[in-house]
């Protein structure tokens, strides 16, 4: 095997940073990126244990950085995160050079070039390279950015009780939390029906506690990258159920609510094509389409696209719509909808957009039929290096009738009808 020698870090630069000195670039360099360092993962190594780099990447347009959107707790990837806190990867850092090969603004082919080193690093082939290296831009988060990525900030002051309530910190609190490598941080994966975090949503209607929702901080304090631990949150509340009597136990979150990534797309291929039409929405439908974003497992050709989607597809009457017919128990949109119930792929849905192919007025389905396999095939193809992009209008339909005690309001921080019981002080996405 072979390994080729690394090229220097070269960063990507704008055509207005060609105008600065040496220093003023140097300058305006650290006020754009908060961090900036090099992974190197073993192929070979990975190859003989037949591990997976672990790593989704995605891109917007050319012009802009590939950047990492999920890392995954069983890949190397994950691995080197354990073993180099200060150089953990994160989602959303960006990748500007993959050992000898740096990007300029041909986002679209660097994917390609990576998906082709890895490909090559798992055949243990003689030209293979020994290691991957990528160089890595962290961007700063900017209050505007933070805008954009979330729906909703606040704290929250939950009371806790004291030692003499049994329960473990779970138990007490009424939440379970999921902390994982991919997405780095904790997050709220299940309210119940009784707790201190039902209590206060019950008392705080306006800064409900959701589903979804991450913690970024407890009683002022941070871990390392900017993130709190779960331990740190466990930690927290024991030392305010051990306070001593009379004193005030409190426990203090920083909460933020994140934008689904899926509700991007419309945007992302507005800027990739400003003059491209928007697509036709049917009358009766919510103004704002279902956006979906799936991926093929493993880049193969022999994989029947259609059938890894689980969907039938159908011509809409005189309309010339193409509607979904219906959703297998099996394949990318199932595992889509148990994944985001509020965001189900349903039959009727109609498609309006698929990656590049989007639906006109007038459009004739069958080429349009065409145009969707296309995308698919070659979605497949590529695998997981990148996300296939759905967007869908959907009928309207009548308002779901709830379980006794539910009712139903519109959450003023994103516009969005939610569900929550007075009772209980529960609240969910989906109708109950």
């Amino acid at each position: 095997m072979c390994s080729r020698a690394l090229v220097t870090v070269s960063d990507a630069s704008t055509a207005e940073d060609l105008d600065l000195s040496p220093e003023q670039r140097k300058r305006a360099h650290a006020a754009k990126y908060e961090a900036e360092f090099d992974v190197v993962l073993d192929m070979t190594d990975a190859s003989y244990r037949s591990k997976g780099l672990g790593i989704v990447l995605d891109y917007e347009v050319d012009y802009v950085p590939v950047h990492v959107t999920q890392i995954d707790s069983n890949g190397i990837q994950a691995e080197w995160n354990t073993k180099h806190p200060n150089k953990q990867l994160l989602a959303g850092d960006q990748i500007t050079r993959v050992n000898d090969y740096v990007w300029h603004s041909n986002s679209n082919n660097f994917l390609k070039r990576i998906s082709g080193l890895v490909r090559a690093g798992r055949t243990l082939d003689v030209d293979s390279e020994e290691t991957m290296s990528m160089h890595i831009l962290r961007p700063r988060r900017e209050k505007h950015a933070n805008t954009q990525m979330y729906e909703t900030e606040f704290v929250a002051e939950l009371p806790i009780p004291d030692a003499h309530v049994s329960g473990n910190p779970a138990a007490i609190m009424g939440w379970e939390l999921n902390s994982t490598v991919a997405s780095q941080l904790v997050s709220v994966s299940k309210i119940k029906q009784e707790g201190v975090v039902a209590e206060w949503n019950k008392a705080n209607p306006g800064m409900m506690i959701m589903e979804g929702d991450e913690i970024i901080k407890v009683n002022d304090l941070q871990d390392q990258n900017s993130r709190v631990s779960e331990a740190r949150i466990v930690d927290q509340i024991e030392a305010s159920r051990s306070t001593a009597p009379g004193a005030k136990r409190t426990l203090g979150l920083a909460v933020r609510r994140p934008r689904r990534e899926e509700a991007k797309i419309l945007g992302l291929l507005e800027r990739a094509n400003p003059a491209q039409e928007a697509p036709s929405v049917d009358p009766a439908s919510p103004k704002q389409p279902l956006e979906v974003s799936v991926r093929f497992p493993q880049p193969t050709s022999n994989m029947p696209a259609l059938k890894a989607m689980g969907w039938k597809l159908a011509i809409h009457g005189d309309s010339g719509r193409v509607v979904v017919k219906n959703v297998e128990k099996d394949g990318l949109l199932a595992q889509w909808n148990a994944e985001h119930p509020s965001m189900a792929v349903e039959p009727s849905d109609q498609v309006i957009q698929v990656d590049g192919a989007v639906w006109k007025a007038g459009s004739n389905p069958g080429d349009f039929l065409r145009k969707i396999a296309e995308a698919l095939t070659a979605a497949s193809l590529d695998g997981p290096g990148r996300a296939l992009r759905l967007a869908l209008a959907k009928p309207a339909r009548a308002a779901p009738a709830l379980s006794p005690g539910w009712e139903s309001t519109v959450d003023v921080a994103t516009g969005k009808v939610y569900y929550f019981n007075r009772q209980t002080g529960q609240s969910s996405w989906t109708p109950v």
